[in-house]
């Protein structure tokens, strides 16, 4: 849970707790409450900018 806080990219200190939330947010996304509970993944509100990306490549999907 904490290794985009750790890692080199991004480079700033904001930008790596950002990539945190959106990463516990693809987790909750893709996994589901239930299993995220039982890992002791947290919820995010912050990560949920990433569902922006969800939708842009549903519709590149789309157009395809």
């Amino acid at each position: 849970m904490e290794e985009p806080v750790h890692a080199a990219y991004p480079t700033s200190k904001f930008g790596r707790k950002l990539m945190r939330e959106v990463h516990l947010y693809y987790n909750n996304y893709l996994l589901g409450n239930y299993s995220c509970n039982l890992l002791g993944l947290e919820k995010t509100t912050i990560g949920k900018i990433a569902y922006f990306n969800i939708l842009k490549n549903k519709k590149k999907i789309a157009r395809s």
